[in-house]
């Protein structure tokens, strides 16, 4: 009788440990959720600031250029400078976004081995 009841506490203890194992993965998940969310948004924002800042220097030194404002004698408009600039510039906000991975991707794989 007695490895019956073993068997019997051994069997109902199973279910609550399956519960606590998937308790416990799904408190990772939303951290990681958090996390992830988080890193992204002040890379992102980083990002937004670097992008401004080149637009606003390349701008200024549009402004200060002779040569820009005079696309009758064979110059470059403003508006084409500053237009190219603003699609180069726009893969600075990529790139801050993604250069953050070279650090966390060997964090977190190293976390999951």
């Amino acid at each position: 009788g007695g490895g019956g009841g073993g068997g019997a506490i051994g069997s109902s203890s199973r279910p609550s440990r399956g519960y606590l194992w998937a308790s416990v993965m799904f408190i990772c998940g939303a951290v990681q959720l958090v996390l992830q969310h988080q890193k992204f948004f002040f890379t992102w924002q980083m990002g937004m600031r670097l992008r401004v800042a080149c637009v606003a220097a390349i701008y200024d030194k549009t402004l200060r250029l002779s040569s820009v404002g005079s696309t009758f004698r064979g110059g470059t408009s403003g508006g084409c400078v500053m237009n190219l600039a603003s699609n180069d510039v726009e893969r600075f906000l990529l790139a801050s976004i993604f250069i953050s991975y070279l650090f966390w991707a060997p964090v977190e794989a190293s976390l999951v081995l």
